[in-house]
């Protein structure tokens, strides 16, 4: 049995790295876990997380979760974070933490590389003199944590996808053996077709959420879910406009505050927790994104059946999904185009989901626990 501390800003189940963390964690063998303790700034429930740990649970919140900018933010947790792992931890424990949080750690899971993305981010924001500076200084910081992080050949590198793993190996020039590949899983039982029809779903929808009362759920539905920049819609907005026929339901908001008026063939909803309602409402998924570690959303689209259009460049689910019916790739967004609207019934997309459940069935959150454990035994361990 070990002892496991996870060290990240803030370990929520709404933010996608901390949730992919949460799941993993949640499917480890209660056996092999001598305690768990998370430190951070901002942290949920532990015991409402892991009911099976119940006992062994530690959470760990520091002060200065309010700090701006960001950088004054980022360099107090790694010194409060040094000082946790030199005085209250031991060699043998795992320390896992969650992108560069603590420096010290020999666990890094590496869920986005800043230097892959840097070029593009910089290509699509656009920024006033002083936040540019800014920005750029902070991504040097960035990069530089990274070099001092992943050239270190003591520490295990938990990566979530090929390309991420393939790139980390060639750039630091790591070994195979402490840069190890383990997919996010897909919780299935919650991404299946509702039982309602389509017009039964959209009056569900229509209550908590008003904006959909301009979709007509008798024409074929896109949907997008994400960040707007990051994730392309700026793309589909642009391609869209020019095809009144379309209809897009847009989940997600800015990530630079982008102020957005919406042509009246797009539902803009900013926030829901009932992401499985829409993916039953919707027939195609649209998703040029620019940078994509994993991108969980589109195996959740893809196991509801729906028509996937997802960009395949530098893009995790990707490379799970090709060649598969109703999966179109695009090389980038450049070159993504809006599909001829179509309606999947609710049987075509059971059938699809089974379908791609026989191909897809070793992800799942506890094969990623398994092999995170693993790799634990083989290269801490040794």
């Amino acid at each position: 049995m070990k002892r496991f501390f996870v060290y990240v800003h803030d370990f929520v189940p709404e933010v996608g790295h901390s949730n992919a963390m949460i799941e993993t964690l949640a499917n480890l063998p209660q056996n092999e876990v001598q305690s768990l303790t998370v430190v951070c700034f901002n942290g949920s429930n532990l015991e409402k997380l892991f009911p099976q740990f119940r006992g062994k649970l530690n959470l760990i919140t520091f002060p200065g979760n309010g700090l701006n900018p960001f950088i004054l933010k980022m360099i107090w947790f790694h010194f409060l974070s040094a000082f946790h792992t030199v005085f209250f931890t031991k060699k043998s424990d795992y320390k896992i933490s969650i992108g560069m949080a603590n420096l010290m750690a020999n666990i890094i899971n590496v869920q986005f590389l800043h230097y892959q993305w840097k070029d593009t981010y910089f290509k699509i924001q656009k920024f006033g003199t002083v936040k540019l500076i800014y920005k750029k200084f902070l991504y040097w910081l960035f990069e530089l944590q990274e070099k001092f992080v992943y050239s270190q050949k003591n520490i295990l590198c938990f990566c979530l996808s090929n390309f991420i793993q393939e790139d980390l190996i060639k750039k630091f020039n790591r070994n195979s053996k402490n840069t190890v590949m383990a997919y996010s899983g897909i919780n299935l039982d919650k991404y299946k077709p509702t039982e309602l029809d389509r017009i039964e779903t959209h009056t569900a929808l229509v209550s908590r959420y008003p904006a959909i009362k301009k979709i007509d759920p008798k024409k074929p539905i896109m949907l997008f879910v994400g960040a707007f920049e990051r994730k392309g819609l700026m793309v589909i907005l642009e391609k869209i406009k020019t095809q009144p026929d379309c209809q897009l339901v847009a989940i997600g908001k800015s990530e630079i505050g982008t102020k957005l008026i919406f042509p009246e063939n797009v539902a803009w909803i900013e926030h829901t927790k009932e992401l499985p309602l829409f993916y039953s409402l919707a027939d195609q998924f649209l998703f040029p994104t620019y940078y994509e570690p994993f991108g969980l959303v589109i195996l959740e689209a893809a196991m509801m059946g729906l028509d996937v259009h997802i960009t395949s460049y530098q893009v995790g689910a990707a490379e799970t999904l090709k060649n598969l019916p109703g999966i179109f790739l695009y090389e980038s967004p450049n070159d993504f185009t809006i599909p001829s609207p179509l309606i999947l019934d609710r049987q075509t997309k059971l059938e699809r989901r089974e379908e791609r459940i026989k191909i897809l069935s070793h992800l799942n959150w506890k094969n990623t626990a398994a092999i995170l454990i693993k790799s634990c035994k083989e290269f801490i361990d040794r």
